[in-house]
Parts: C-alpha cells; structure tokens; sequence
C-alpha cells in the first residue's frame, strides 16, 4: 500500500522527521555492496546493448555481403551459359 506524500498534504519543500532505526555497520556495509553489484549489473546491460547493436550490424553487413556474393556467381554463371550458347552456334557455321 504506497502513497504519494501529496495524498497526505505535504508539499514540495515541507520538512519531514523519518522515525526508524539506523541499519547497523555490517547491514550499512552489506548495502554499498549491493548498491555496487547493482551499477556494475547496469554498466554491463549498457556495453552487452552496445555489444548487441554493433552484432546487428556486423549480421546486416554480412548478410548484403552474402547476397551480393550470390547475385555475382548467379551473373556469372549466366554470363558462362551465355559463352557456352556462343560458342555452339558459332561451331554450328563453322
């Protein structure tokens, strides 16, 4: 059950007195470790995001690289099939 601190009147800039306990040494050191993990965690996400876009564009590269490959042995082949049809008519007039 949360709620804002406006639902209770309190505006922007009031003062308020936090009633609790104080988290002891070891619980206080515990939490730095947790709150490190925690931006190490993040530092991570960002780099493996980074990591991820320039593998999207490695695979896209490589992927028009490949097409390209096929499209030129496919004009090639043509081109050979063309030489071939080429050379037959002219043995036929020979």
């Amino acid at each position: 059950m949360e709620e804002s601190l406006s639902s209770f009147g309190i505006k922007p800039g009031c003062k308020l007195m936090m009633i609790g306990k104080r988290n002891s040494p070891e619980e206080e050191s515990e939490l730095k470790k947790l709150k490190d993990i925690e931006k190490s965690v993040e530092q991570t996400a960002k780099k493996l995001e980074k990591v991820d876009g320039e593998l999207t564009g490695l695979k896209n590269v490589c992927s028009n690289t490949l097409y390209l490959h096929i499209i030129y042995v496919a004009l090639t082949f043509s081109k050979c099939l063309l030489l071939q049809t080429e050379v037959k008519i002219h043995l036929l007039k020979i």
